[in-house]
């Protein structure tokens, strides 16, 4: 999957940066039983959000929820995302 998108950082709140985001892009799905297997293309696009807590000038820790809607075999997916991360700042 390769999706990107705007993102709109809220106020900082102390340690805590809250942000939203809107990612669109493309994603592929393979699928095999057997000797069989077939491979298709869909959009993708969702929503999000997400925090950043400081741990220092250069550090933080990151949490992101997000939506992913795709479209395959005539029928619309809907996933939900779930990251943690750590994040580094110039």
């Amino acid at each position: 999957m390769l999706v990107a998108g705007p993102r709109y950082t809220l106020t900082p709140a102390g340690r805590w940066t809250p942000y939203l985001h809107f990612l669109v892009g493309i994603s592929q799905l393979k699928a095999s039983r057997g000797d069989e297997s077939d491979r298709a293309s869909s959009f993708v696009y969702g929503p999000g959000v997400g925090v950043d807590c400081a741990l220092n000038r250069h550090w933080a820790l990151r949490v992101q929820e997000g939506f992913e809607f795709t479209r395959y075999a005539g029928e619309v997916q809907a996933n939900s995302r779930f990251l943690l991360g750590v994040v580094f700042r110039k």
